[in-house]
């Protein structure tokens, strides 16, 4: 099966709160495993999860799409404001990217960026931020090939059941690339 055949990305509703919560725990668990301690992966909650996100998408906030193959939601992406203490009105942040284990690499991350990174262009947001573990290599080649580039001046910890891990901040410019529509990273998409 080929995902550019059959991927369509769409706004999210209630109804994709089980799927975006199954995700989430599935893609947690499998992104972090040797960064993020086992009990605390062990530990997660697909009912909370789906309680959450059913609240989010209820309130519209943050803006949310998922991608579909064949009618089911393989992945998703929230971005909305910025939320860092201090943040200019104009920086939006990539809340949460997560997709089915099955599909990474297989153009999904992409797709479902260049739909949000829409959004946010029509929303006036002139960046975008995100954070990412300093572990998680895999998404950090992701941000990077679609044109987010490190903060060095934003770094804060997180602590897992003791454990402490460093997450970096990210910034993509969407000001340079408004007349641009094709969006970065379509290639593959």
């Amino acid at each position: 099966m080929s995902p550019a055949n059959s991927l369509v990305v769409v706004s999210a509703s209630t109804v994709d709160a089980p799927a975006i919560a199954r995700i989430h725990v599935a893609s947690w668990r499998e992104a972090y495993r040797g960064i993020v301690p086992d009990a605390v992966l062990a530990g997660l909650s697909t009912e909370r999860r789906e309680t959450y996100w059913r609240t989010a998408l209820a309130e519209g906030l943050p803006q949310v799409y998922v991608a579909r193959v064949d009618d089911e939601v393989v992945g998703w992406i929230a971005v909305g404001p910025c939320r860092d203490d201090g943040a200019e009105r104009d920086l939006a942040e990539l809340w949460a990217l997560y997709i089915e284990p099955s599909y990474w690499s297989r153009g999904v991350g992409r797709a479902l960026w260049q739909r949000a990174r829409q959004w946010l262009i029509v929303e006036g947001f002139r960046a975008v931020s995100l954070w990412v573990l300093e572990d998680n290599a895999r998404a950090i080649r992701f941000y990077r090939a679609v044109d987010f580039h490190l903060d060095p001046s934003r770094v804060q910890e997180r602590v897992f059941d003791g454990k402490t891990l460093r997450e970096i901040r990210n910034l993509a410019d969407l000001v340079s690339s408004r007349n641009d529509s094709s969006g970065p990273g379509v290639a593959g998409a």
